[in-house]
């Protein structure tokens, strides 16, 4: 195909508008997506113990156990829990 110089400066510059226009595009949208406030991350809803039972505290060789105690009578039931405050 052969284009005489007229049409080749025309297609040109229809290319260079259209890419001017997607540039601008790019640039408001990207400018609006930084301007808006970031998505507050939701705070995880604090766990609440409702079960009856008392928290105490245990030193044993020297190191700090809580103990949980719901009453009762029978043997003791123990149960192995890490939890670093």
């Amino acid at each position: 195909m052969h284009y005489n110089l007229c049409e080749f400066q025309i297609r040109s510059t229809v290319m260079k508008y259209f890419a001017f226009a997607f540039v601008l595009c790019l640039a408001t949208l990207s400018n609006e997506m930084l301007a808006q406030e970031p998505t507050p991350t939701p705070t995880p809803a604090k766990r609440e113990d409702k079960s009856p039972h008392k928290s105490e505290f245990v030193t044993v060789n020297g190191v700090k156990l809580n103990y949980l105690d719901w009453g009762g009578s029978g043997e003791a039931v123990f149960g192995r829990r890490l939890c670093l405050e």
